[in-house]
């Protein structure tokens, strides 16, 4: 039921053997009474065997690979590339074309490389999906995750097949596809492309992602609102939509036509719609299945939705095994199989009723059953991809999918009524306009209620195994009662609960400091087991949306909703833009309490400062001031002094200011030394001396590993254990700087730098301490 979601996060093959198995064994015990195809049988081995070797293509194995090294190799070379176009996409000013069975030829060293995928961007493209075209270009490798959370562009592309992206000039069709069903879908998917943005200007992102399968268009706030109310699966061509448009069509035909005539007709349009959608995973299952149903209609046999989503999967992995770590075809396959096999167990336990016994009642708590198979089953999936799920989201979708029918008429009468009058298209558009403000009227009262999302973080494989475990565990015992009694329902429910709460992330032991990658700037985070968050700096100048695309996510990561306090060294962008989006990312998962600035003299002349104090309190952040001597005392382990800058502080820049924070947790000792350099560095080693505060454990070096600060003199009072620098790859600064390599290395200290370990994390129990690194 959950492979595909199992060989995504398990790293340890034991551990994959152990998960398909059992899962094999329950699945065939639970159907011990039914006749299962050999389709189901081939499902369950195909699936097995493709997990495996999936394995080498998860994000951790990945970079060991021979794959990876070839990738490297090729990473920035000239080439020429001709293949065929197998999906295009309009974004924003230009288009992107996925070419699959790529031959790329290295123009400069003369060699030819196996067939690829290759993501191509263009300016303009006039062909369609199924032409062949040639193109010149420089070949990139598509980025790894450099922290925990981040999104991993290069597994999400493997999975899709594309190896490489290529911006191209020189682009020409050499040979044109057939006319065929291509050709028809393209000029359908222009048409109502227009007709959305002519007719409906603000629904046409979300139009065109429901019926077109096109979410380029869709607005990031309307992503993001609906992935926390749960429903983002309407935004996706799924099974819901192709029966709503499948079946409705061939019933209007069945009035028409006899059966067969109508299965075939339905059939036809169904698959120009799957490639007028782009021929996406979920579409294409539910096309799949759809066709089976239309298939067993004709030939008078009984549908099985199992044997359906055997032959779905069996396609889609026998074309490309890589498609078991995409993230689509989890969340797609396992909530098919939450409703096939979760969902009879939950009726079994929880819900007993005659089958003539039919009241609204009856059928609304057989809804809120479904919906919670779906979401049981699809959990470990969302967790490992979002970090993060909507407790009530099942009691919003039992309002939102019946609805789903109207939005999907609305927009295909409107798309067809176009073809005659843009006034009719209007006329029905109304139609869906209405529904999807309805939605976000509901999105909008949704997030106002108290613990509607739930941060977890993103689960280890083992906790995932551990529910997934117990969710059979739960489906074999539901197999066995026929009526079970008030205390054995709340403990299966109890054991559910338990289930889903040990994969909430959080701090065993001790404390966890981690240095983010965020290229050239910084930004630290740290949590304690009892519960205390503060983040030092965020900001980047190299990285775009570094808040947003790097830091949050990986706060997220961790289980954590909330930062007790943010510590703002000083004002230059590499430690503050990223805050700037933190702040603005402020909703019902995420919020800052408390933001501490250096205590400065004209603080009103420094523009940045105060920006970033107006953008907070407008927030509700309340703000707070530190000068040297101040302390934050969190239990009784915790204290954060400040050491620099002094009250009336004459400083000379931005970095003679910079903050300067002395971390101690019992008897682990660190120092955040924000960008202060050697001169700020004289009254930090007073205060240091002054305090008999000496022999650091783990010092983050101060401006990024410049020359212009870590002086000998400093080093050798300090002695630090270990040494930390936060800077870009390949930094138009050169940092870090060779002659602070050579005074951290003379004082004796290990040194870990971003650029080339991505993430930096520190674990400590208050006397001992362990350094792991992101990137091995």
């Amino acid at each position: 039921m959950l492979t595909g979601a199992v060989s995504a996060i398990c790293s340890n093959l034991l551990l994959l053997w152990i998960a398909g198995g059992i899962e094999s064994l329950l699945l065939i015990y639970l159907c011990r009474k039914r006749k299962l195809s050999a389709i189901f049988y081939c499902y369950v081995i195909v699936c097995l065997l493709a997990m495996i070797t999936s394995y080498a293509r998860t994000s951790e194995n990945i970079t060991k690979s021979f794959y990876e090294n070839q990738l490297e190799e090729s990473n920035g070379k000239q080439v020429n590339i001709k293949g065929n176009v197998k999906k295009i996409t309009q974004q924003n000013g230009y288009m992107q074309l996925m070419l699959q069975n790529c031959q790329i030829h290295i123009i400069d060293e003369n060699i030819d490389l196996k067939q690829a995928g290759v993501l191509v961007t263009v300016s303009s493209f006039s062909g369609i999906n199924g032409d062949t075209v040639e193109l010149n270009g420089k070949l990139k490798c598509f980025e790894r995750s450099r922290n925990p959370g981040e999104f991993d562009s290069r597994v999400y592309y493997h999975s899709l097949g594309l190896d490489y992206r290529c911006q191209a000039y020189n682009l020409e069709i050499v040979k044109h596809a057939d006319y065929g069903l291509e050709r028809i879908a393209q000029i359908v998917r222009t048409h109502m492309n227009t007709v959305f943005n002519v007719v409906a200007p603000e629904d046409a992102g979300i139009l065109e992602s429901v019926i077109l399968g096109n979410r380029e268009n869709l607005d990031q706030s309307t992503k993001e609102m609906y992935q926390i109310s749960g429903i983002a699966h309407l935004l996706a061509i799924s099974g819901l939509h192709i029966s709503i448009i499948g079946m409705t069509l061939y019933r209007l035909l069945r009035k028409l036509f006899p059966f067969l005539s109508s299965a075939v007709l339905a059939g036809f349009v169904m698959l120009v719609y799957l490639y007028m959608t782009g021929n996406g995973i979920s579409a294409f299952r539910a096309i799949v299945m759809f066709l089976i149903a239309m298939l067993a209609e004709v030939l008078g046999r009984t549908y099985d939705i199992s044997t359906a989503l055997s032959i779905a999967g069996l396609l889609l992995i026998l074309s490309d095994g890589r498609v078991l770590i995409n993230n689509g075809f989890q969340l797609s396959f396992a909530a098919l199989a939450g409703i096939c096999w979760v969902y009879p167990a939950l009726l079994s336990v929880f819900h007993r009723s005659k089958s003539s016994d039919k009241t609204m009642s009856v059928k609304l708590q057989e809804a809120i059953l479904m919906s919670m198979s779906v979401q049981l089953s699809t959990l470990p999936v969302i967790l490992l991809s979002y970090y993060q799920f909507p407790v009530y989201g099942f009691l919003l979708n039992l309002v939102v999918i019946p609805l789903m029918s109207l939005v999907m008429v609305g927009g295909i009468l409107s798309g067809l009524a176009g073809i005659f009058s843009m006034s009719a298209a209007g006329f029905f558009i109304g139609i869906s306009h209405s529904v999807l403000q309805f939605y976000k009227w509901l999105c909008s009262i949704y997030v106002k209620i108290p613990g509607a999302v739930c941060v977890m973080g993103k689960p280890s494989e083992t906790e995932v195994f551990i529910y997934i475990a117990i969710l059979c565990l739960f489906m074999f015992y539901a197999s066995f009662g026929k009526n079970f009694k008030q205390w054995k329902k709340l403990m299966a429910a109890g054991v559910l609960v338990i289930s889903v709460v040990q994969m909430k992330q959080s701090v065993k032991k001790g404390m966890v400091v981690q240095m983010i990658d965020v290229g050239q700037g910084d930004s630290i985070f740290m949590q304690t087991e009892t519960g205390f968050t503060c983040l030092f700096d965020g900001g980047s100048t190299d990285i775009k949306h570094v808040g947003e695309k790097r830091i949050l996510p990986m706060i997220k990561s961790q289980g954590v909703n909330h930062l007790d306090y943010v510590f703002v060294s000083h004002s230059d962008a590499d430690h503050i833009n990223g805050l700037i989006e933190l702040i603005e990312s402020m909703d019902c998962t995420f919020h800052i309490e408390h933001m501490i600035f250096p205590d400065i003299l004209n603080k009103e002349d420094d523009e940045n400062y105060q920006k970033l104090i107006v953008i907070a309190r407008k927030a509700g952040i309340r703000i707070g001031f530190s000068s040297t001597g101040d302390k934050l005392e969190y239990g009784k382990h915790l204290t954060i002094t400040c050491l620099h800058p002094e009250v009336d502080y004459p400083y000379e820049s931005a970095n003679d200011y910079s903050a300067v924070y002395f971390v101690q947790y019992q008897n682990f000792r660190m120092l955040m030394n924000g960008d202060a350099e050697k001169h700020a560095e004289q009254d930090i080693m007073a205060h240091l001396q002054e305090n008999q505060l000496a022999h650091i454990n783990v010092l983050k070096v101060g401006h990024h590993g410049s020359s212009s600060s870590t002086s000998d003199e400093f080093l050798a009072q300090i002695k630090p254990q270990t040494a930390l620098i936060s800077c870009g790859i390949w930094n138009s600064y050169g940092h870090p700087h060779e002659e602070t390599i050579q005074h951290l290395e003379s004082a004796g200290s290990r040194i870990y730098v971003t650029n080339q370990k991505g993430a930096i994390r520190i674990d400590t129990d208050g006397d001992m301490y362990e350094v792991r690194t992101f990137l091995r």
